[in-house]
């Protein structure tokens, strides 16, 4: 998967995979971002062929280490062809908003992201004992929306 190499599960918890994030993109290029589709299948095409070239195979068949190796010669120095720095930038970006954004818009699974960066969750309102700044606020996981 893309997603778990650009936010992987480590020992301070969940990676993007796991919050929801190939979920989120999935229902967003399936509605909101479906114009932008062709494109996100050419880069997924784009960026198989470049690990094929560089690494011997697949993208999705490659070692976590490969996988990193191929995001890092697209991103890191400019070796990869253009329109890859330019589909991974796209995919880092939903990515993120799969991975921390409202559960709403199908990612962030159970508010798993939010638990990452320790975002309590949206509030309509607060007291002043839930802005003291000597204890964590208490966890909200439920969508602005209020529907989740």
């Amino acid at each position: 998967m893309l997603v778990d190499r650009i936010i992987p599960a480590d020992e301070l918890g969940p990676g993007a995979l796991e919050c929801g994030a190939a979920n989120y993109i999935d229902i967003q290029l399936a509605d909101y971002l479906a114009p932008e589709k062709d494109a996100w299948v050419a880069g997924l095409i784009a960026l198989d062929e470049f690990a094929m070239e560089t690494q011997g195979a697949a993208f999705a068949d490659l070692s976590a280490d490969k996988r990193d190796a191929v995001l890092l010669a697209v991103t890191g120095n400019g070796a990869g062809p253009a329109n890859l720095q330019t589909f991974f930038n796209t995919a880092r970006t939903y990515t993120m908003q799969g991975t921390f954004g409202d559960p709403h818009y199908g990612g962030n699974t159970g508010g798993k992201g939010w638990d990452i960066i320790r975002y309590p969750g949206p509030r309509p309102a607060t007291s002043a004992d839930m802005q003291r700044m000597d204890k964590a606020a208490e966890p909200v996981r439920r969508s602005a929306w209020g529907n989740e």
